[in-house]
């Protein structure tokens, strides 16, 4: 509760700090003579909850805030309200009134909103009402915060169990303190504090209300503003007690500045009523004066002032009474009392003394445990039938009553209470009230669970009394008479507002937090409407699926049977040890009656049928040729869909290296209620993204999941669900694998040794005697379905187990298929070497040669298992059918051929030279050889060098001029190859065969012979007038029109094709109609070559197929004849154009006649009353055809400006005839020097990226060579222009010819920057970022990279992998002369330093690729490769392999070992006059086994840092070895670097990448460093 106006009668102190508090406390309780230890601190905690946050975890952090500084902290929770309390129902009704009033402002909003968007507004209206919008959505945030604003039912049971997850009854910290339990008052939690502190328990209270040290007296310190640790503020009735307080704490700066900082009241007011009043009556009664919970308002007009002037008063009459005069003696709180009765309306005694009796005796015991056999401590509200009093005796009115039950404040019980409190103290409801006058003291008094409805006095607007009415509202009609009160119940019915609990009544704060959980984005965007839209569509997506969840039956039964001893559902029948294998077949207590359901199972796990048709897919999925029938079952029926994900996942958990093997799981044979055998099976499977690891089990018959748990969120954990996660199957399918490994074969192993009448070691196995009666199994005890049940399960194991299955098999009996097993060893053992699980190590090899497909194949067991379906074709074992060896992965070869040419350092040298680059300053490796090589070359060809240098610069400036600008893209060898065999002419008729002479008859004899016209066939130009014709100009040259394509469009035709054939059709369309021909015109017509053509813009449009719905416009450029017009002829029957044009044209035929004839001149406007002179006239009419002629120039312009708009080309021209009449030069068409009736396409087709090159090669270059060398490092890597040309030209081996070889319409030296641009990968690191950044399509772009790699992998191919002993010896720095001596000593050793790395990679979903890549020593999916590094700086790399090769056997198998002996052999060393063989020495770091491999490939050496085997410590030697040996392989962890510096590589392997490119960008990046950087070493 709350005492109006206290702060203005406190004395206050603020920016305190929690170790201040305890000094404070430690202060008192020492000088009060308490008992010593850690003080004491009471928190009002559900202060705290509203004070902090409103929040459980605000509290608890307070708490143990104040413990971890050394305080017991006590916290304290309200109990059941109390029925004298008027502030509760008040807030109450303030919460419903607020929301009533959220409802209001809904229906404004959405009425607002509809008017937005459904009526047209005028400006300043709609920036009216969009204001109004946005301040009523501010006015609902605020109205449904304060509807809202209560603290939780569950607050205490919250409060207790975050106190103990935090541990914070534990000693905190090492002052002592603790946080004691939590105090539930039976009531209220504010008495509970006053009383700690009359009691002396504890001075501080953390507590805002003001009542407490109002009540507790001058020795009550309230601390405030406790959230933040620096900004505590202190306040009490006492200034003496505050001075008190602030001495005790230790720092005296701290002392002095808070001393001179106390604050009486709130500034100007200040009267400190309480000080030194020590009468708790007295301070209650000034309590109910000011106003307090149980008069919220408290006397009208009544402020601390008045109160002290009360208090002036009273001193007034005691002195007045202690100098004699005849008063009353009455005490301060009866006169106060007196007061408040007299002023009050409607207050007689009884009234004011209940309610001095509600302040003064509030009890502040604990809340008991059980009332009337409900749980203690529930509010009163959830108790309303244990306080109802129903049943219950009248109390006696009179007499007083045994109140010696409870505890009071200051332990001072009330003798009697009054009629009113006496009949509430019995737990009855409030009555009825008779009286009119009662009715307040109801609604003072009353409890606001205890109205059956509520009246609002409506008295004041901000202040809201709820009044206890009568059990039926009398009035159900809201009266809106402000000075009467009305119904809340009622006013929301008459609103439509739904009741408080109901789901319609959730706040729009609430609904936005639920949608944005389900996923709704952009919640906070919508309007009110929408929100209330959504919420009620909620469900509408997901309530069939969740229907359909009933439906699913696995697992059978609820989680919590696995936890019970003894499952009703299924019992246990043996143990099982996986870590034995089938031993538990030879189990004594597993039965002959058991061995058909036992065997069943299991065979059940190995019964996998691949053939069977389970989808609508043309080819299944690989998934159904690994998992065997009970995990289909599993899969599918526990999962709405076909359970493709869950099995999907099991294979993928079972590759992962960090599953733990099945021998770890626990196992146990069970019976299920059906007689059906199954297992129970527990285990650990890890998480896929995350560390942790989860436990799994699983109880499953082989058709049937019973139960099911596992240890992740979806697992299931709760004990009433029935869940199977994507972790419980993989438990399942590792004991699956374990199947078709060696458990299947040892199963039938143990079961030979079983089965009666089976061969063991040569003996068979005797009928079983009295002793091993039930241990022996005789297949005669069987029933014929048990024995064919037996039979088919062994049938599956064998073949699971490896043996191969015929046709004959089936007809054999249980006896001899055992025999027949146990007898071929061999073969299993074969067969089950093949079948382990471990990735085959042929299939670690080069990443060029794998192609990772998404998840075709899920696992290699597939493959396995469609072989061994291969082989039960034959009797033959499958490893008997081929008699290849296994073949070892060579090392990578690229898909080009190999080079056959030498690399011309020559030609690189003088083209370098040509460009102004002097190579032999530089400082990379690869430059320096190119100087030392090319010396040598040049000394052995001089003559021939001289013609290379001229030839250089000759192709260094074609170079220059072809880098300027683009062109269309170059047509490819085939395309060219084509085009010739088109142009060449047609091949020769052959000779007609001579045929026999026929006879001639008579009256063919008689007929004349047809005279042979020799003239040549006639020609008419059908241009205009022209008319000439080829015999009449013979030496006139004619051009034949195209005629009608006759090809017919089919649905198959090439895009390309139907363009070409409507751009003929175009060409033919526009030239008849400039002929003035029909356009149906089928005839031959000629154009003699003296007419001119030109080309125009001209639309088509057409279906591009003719199924098509709708046609496409396309745009082509035509080359046809120029019109009459534009040939400067103006016949009669040109065309005027438009009515503008004709207007124009009769202006400019009366502006001739008025000019030529001015007194006749039809506009009398133009001249005066003959007072103007000829000349002037003259003048006025030269004046006016000068504004005649800008009109038509102005609508020409206007005419050009819309053609452009509308066509996208150059203006139109204006029409002739008004240009000739307004003395204007026609506008005549550009010619062309394009073939006559040719046509381009202009337009761009969907999905035609050859026009989109056609269209850039009209742009001009993004780079050229006079690029910086600052633009060129940053986007390529290379220091400088001249290191980038220079590698260009070693990779093109000085061919100008492949450095200008283009596969787009980029410049060739745009295509080398994207190239090493996106290779470099910081600036275009996307294939869309090539596209955006140099314009054609990134299919041609891509095509480009491929291409300039293969030009890389060529180059890198011709020059040497190493350098030669000689070269690295020159090359080098001279401090590993020293170490391992210079070319000229005998024994100066090869140096080559190789380490291994690894380029990341995505984790695929084919379960095999991801065992294949994933690397244990680096914990992810990667591929590795080979870095090396000579002493020169020299560096190189290995081909990359996939991740899951150990670096042992990639140096055995890579193949760079044997390269390297093949290179010291061609490369013998001259020492003293001989040649002779210098082996490599290999320095690698010590996880290396690769002595025994170097030395059986040339006896090369090895160099690594000693090995300490077990305990073994170095000596002297060994120490200085290791560290000599790691302090040079720091270069090649330098190396290393440098090979991953490309951004394509660091970032790794992507989805969906070319593992080809990956390949090439790996194999040539190294090479490309040699020639951009230093060197390492």
């Amino acid at each position: 509760m709350t005492i109006a106006g206290a702060s203005a009668t406190m004395y206050s102190v603020d920016g305190l700090r929690f170790a201040h508090l305890y000094q404070i406390a430690k202060g008192f309780q020492m000088c009060n003579g308490n008992s010593p230890g850690s003080p004491k601190i009471y928190v009002d905690c559900n202060n705290a909850w509203f004070r902090g946050g409103k929040s459980v975890a605000s509290v608890v952090t307070l708490l143990i805030r104040l413990a971890v500084v050394g305080f017991v902290a006590v916290p304290v929770c309200d109990g059941t309200r109390p029925i004298g309390k008027q502030a509760t129902p008040m807030r109450a009704a303030a919460r419903e009134k607020a929301r009533i009033e959220s409802f209001v402002l809904r229906a404004k909003i959405t009425e607002l909103q509809h008017k937005l968007n459904t009526q047209q507004l005028a400006g300043e209206e709609r920036d009216d009402i969009e204001k109004e919008l946005a301040d009523s959505n501010t006015a609902l945030k605020r109205k449904e915060t304060a509807s809202q604003n209560a603290i939780s039912d569950n607050f205490v049971e919250e409060l207790r169990e975050g106190l103990a997850l935090e541990r914070a009854h534990d000693e905190q910290g090492s002052a002592g303190g603790s946080v004691a339990e939590v105090y539930l008052a039976e009531y209220q939690a504010d008495p509970v504090l006053v009383q700690s502190v009359l009691s002396k328990e504890c001075v501080l209270v953390i507590s805002n209300d003001g009542d407490i040290a109002v009540l507790a007296g001058d020795d009550c310190i309230e601390v405030m503003n406790y959230t933040r640790d620096d900004q505590i503020k202190i306040r009490t009735t006492s200034l003496k007690t505050l001075e008190r307080a602030i001495s005790y704490i230790t720092s005296s700066a701290v002392r002095q500045a808070k001393i001179m900082s106390i604050r009486r009241g709130t500034g100007s007011s200040f009267y400190p009523i309480f000080e030194g009043v020590t009468s708790l009556s007295a301070r209650a009664a000034m309590g109910l004066i000011l106003g307090c919970d149980a008069i919220p308002k408290g006397l009208p007009g009544a402020g601390p002032r008045h109160v002290s002037e009360l208090l002036e008063q009273y001193k007034f009459r005691k002195r007045k009474r202690d100098e004699g005069s005849d008063i009353d003696d009455r005490t301060l709180a009866q006169y106060l009392l007196i007061h408040l009765y007299n002023q009050m309306d409607n207050f007689d005694r009884k009234a004011v003394t209940a309610l001095h009796q509600a302040v003064r005796y509030e009890p502040v015991n604990r809340m008991p445990e059980k009332v009337d056999g409900d749980e203690g401590g529930d509010d009163a509200a959830n108790r309303e039938e244990a306080d109802s009093g129903e049943g219950a005796e009248d109390d006696e009115e009179d007499g007083e009553e045994d109140l010696s039950h409870r505890e009071y404040m200051n332990n001072r019980a009330p003798k009697k209470l009054t009629e009113y409190c006496r009949e509430l103290s019995s737990g009855r409801r409030a009555r009825s009230w008779r009286r009119g006058r009662l009715c307040l003291s109801a609604a003072v008094l009353g409890d606001a669970h205890t109205a059956s409805s509520r009246r609002l006095d409506a008295s004041s607007a901000s202040n809201a009394k709820l009044m206890v009415a009568r059990q039926t509202c009398a009035n159900p009609v809201l009266r809106r008479s402000m000075t009467k009160p009305y119904c809340l119940g009622c006013y929301a019915g008459s609103l439509l507002v739904p009741e408080a609990d109901s789901e319609d009544a959730r706040a729009i704060a609430e609904k936005r937090a639920e949608l944005s959980s389900n996923g709704v984005e952009h919640v906070n965007e919508c309007s009110v409407e929408e929100v209330n839209d959504l919420y009620e569509q909620r469900e509408v997506a997901t309530a069939r699926i969740t229907g359909m969840t009933s439906e699913v039956p696995f697992p059978l039964y609820a989680t919590e049977e696995l936890d019970k001893a003894q499952s009703e559902y299924w019992t246990p029948l043996i143990d099982i040890n996986l870590k034995e294998g089938g031993s538990f077949i030879g189990d004594p207590d597993l039965k002959s009656e058991h061995a058909p359901k036992v065997l069943e199972f299991f065979a059940s796990l190995v019964d996998i049928q691949s053939s069977e048709k389970r989808t609508d897919h043309k080819k299944e999925p690989e998934i159904y040729k690994v998992m065997p029938e009970t995990c289909i079952k599993i899969a599918s029926k526990s999962r709405l869909d076909s359970g493709y994900r869950v099995m999907c996942r099991a294979v993928r958990h079972n590759l992962d290296s960090k599953c733990p093997p099945v021998d770890e799981s626990s196992c146990e044979l069970v019976i299920d209620s059906k007689g059906e055998i199954g297992i129970r099976l527990g285990g650990k499977i890890p998480a896929s993204m995350k560390k942790n690891v989860y436990d799994t089990e699983l109880v499953c018959t082989a058709t049937e999941l019973l139960c099911c748990k596992c240890g992740c969120q979806s697992g299931g954990s709760q004990d009433k669900q029935r869940i199977l996660c994507v972790h419980i199957l993989a438990e399942l399918y590792k004991l699956v694998r374990c199947m078709f490994g060696h458990r299947s074969e040892h199963i039938l192993l143990y079961l030979v040794s079983r089965v009666v009448g089976c061969t063991v070691d040569g003996v068979v196995n005797p009928v079983p005697s009295d002793n091993d009666e039930d241990w022996m199994w005789r297949a005669s005890d069987w029933s014929d379905d048990e024995y064919a049940s037996v039979k088919r399960s062994i049938i599956k194991m064998m073949s699971a187990a490896g043996e191969v299955i015929s046709d004959s098999t089936s007809n054999r009996s249980i006896v001899e298929l055992l025999d027949k097993f146990h007898a071929c060893t061999e073969q299993r053992k074969e067969w089950a070497q093949r079948c382990k699980v471990p990735p085959d190590p042929a299939q670690l090899g080069p990443i060029s040669e794998l192609t990772f497909d998404s998840a075709v194949k899920q696992t290699q067991v597939a493959l396995k298992i469609d072989k061994a379906s291969e082989a039960l074709k034959s009797e033959t074992p499958p490893s008997a059918q081929s008699n290849e060896s296994e073949a070892t992965p060579q090392s990578e070869l690229t898909e080009e051929a190999q080079p056959t040419e030498p690399v011309n350092y020559l030609k690189i040298l003088f083209l370098v030279n040509a460009f102004g680059y002097d190579m032999s300053t530089s400082t990379s490796v690869g430059q320096r050889l190119i100087v030392e090589r090319a010396k040598k070359e040049m000394g052995r060809v001089f003559q021939a060098a001289i013609r290379a240098n001229d030839a250089a610069k000759i192709d260094m400036k074609n170079l220059v001029e072809a880098s300027k600008t683009r062109s269309k893209v170059p047509k490819s060898e085939s395309q060219k190859k084509n085009l010739q065999i088109k142009k060449t002419s047609r091949k020769p008729k052959p000779k007609s065969v001579s045929r026999a002479t026929r006879t001639i008859t008579r009256s063919e004899a008689k007929k004349p012979p047809k005279k042979s016209d020799s003239r040549p066939k006639y020609k008419k130009c059908r241009y205009g007038n022209c008319g000439k014709t080829n015999r009449s100009n013979p030496e006139l040259e004619f051009l034949k029109v195209p005629c009608w394509p006759a090809k017919q469009l089919k649905d198959t035709t090439p895009v390309e094709a139907v363009t070409n054939h409507y751009g003929k059709v175009l060409v033919l369309e526009e030239t008849l109609r400039r002929l003035s021909l029909p356009r149906t015109n089928t005839g031959t017509h000629y154009i003699c070559k003296g007419h001119q053509f030109v080309t125009v813009k001209k639309s088509k449009n057409f279906r591009l197929r003719p199924t098509d719905e709708d046609n496409i416009t396309l745009v082509y450029d035509v080359t046809v004849p120029t019109t009459q017009t534009e040939e400067r002829t103006l016949p009669s029957t040109t065309t005027k154009g438009l009515g503008s044009d004709r207007k124009i044209n009769r202006l400019l035929h009366e502006l001739k006649s008025s000019i030529a004839d001015p007194v006749s001149g039809d506009d009398p406007s133009l001249f005066s009353d003959n007072e103007e002179s000829p000349e002037k006239r003259v003048s006025a009419l030269e004046t006016e055809n000068e504004r005649l002629r800008s009109e038509v120039a102005g609508q020409n312009f206007g005419r050009m400006q819309d053609w452009e708009v509308a066509e996208e080309s150059d203006h139109n021209p204006i029409n002739p005839v008004n240009a000739v009449a307004a003395g204007l030069e026609p506008s005549v068409p550009t010619l062309t020097d394009k073939l006559p009736f040719s046509f381009e396409l202009k337009s761009k087709l969907p999905g035609d990226s050859k026009t989109t090159q056609h269209q850039h090669s009209q742009d001009a270059p993004k780079v050229t060579l006079d690029i910086s060398d600052a633009e060129i490092h940053r986007r390529t890597g290379f220091n400088t222009k001249e290191y980038l040309l220079s590698y260009i030209f070693v990779v093109c081996n000085g061919d100008i010819a492949k450095i200008m070889r283009r596969s787009t319409v980029l410049t060739w030296f745009e295509e080398w920057f994207a190239h090493f641009e996106y290779k470099w990968g910081r600036t275009v690191s996307r294939e869309i970022d090539l596209k955006a950044a140099w314009g054609p399509d990134r299919k041609w772009m891509m095509e480009m990279i491929d291409n300039k790699f293969r030009l890389e992998v060529n180059a890198r191919n011709m020059w040497p992998t190493y350098v030669s002993h000689e070269e690295d010896c020159k090359l080098r720095k001279s401090k590993w002369d020293e170490k391992y001596g210079k070319f000229e000593d005998e024994n100066s050793l090869r140096v080559v330093m190789w380490d291994m790395t690894n380029i990341p990679a995505c984790a695929f979903s084919d379960p095999n690729m991801n065992r294949i890549t994933y690397s244990v020593y680096y914990a992810m999916n990667c591929f590795k490769g080979g870095v090396f590094v000579q002493l020169c700086g020299w560096m190189g790399t290995a081909p990359l392999w996939t991740g899951a090769v150990s670096d042992t056997d990639y140096n055995k198998r890579a193949g760079y070992i044997k390269e390297q002996h093949q290179f010291a052999k061609d490369d013998l060393v001259m020492v003293n006059g001989v040649r002779g063989y210098r082996a490599f020495l290999n320095i690698y770091d010590k996880g290396y086994r690769a002595k025994l491999v170097a030395h059986r490939e040339g006896e090369q050496l090895v160099l690594q840092p000693d090995f300490a085997e077990s305990d073994r410590r170095f000596n002297r030697t060994q120490t200085l070895r290791s560290a000599s040996v790691a302090s040079d392989r720091g270069g090649n962890e330098r190396a290393v670097n440098v090979a991953k510096r490309s951004w394509y590589l660091r970032r790794g392997f992507l989805p969906n990448s070319s593992a080809k490119r990956m390949s090439h960008a790996w194999m040539t990046w190294s090479f490309q460093s040699n020639f951009m950087y230093d060197p390492v070493l």
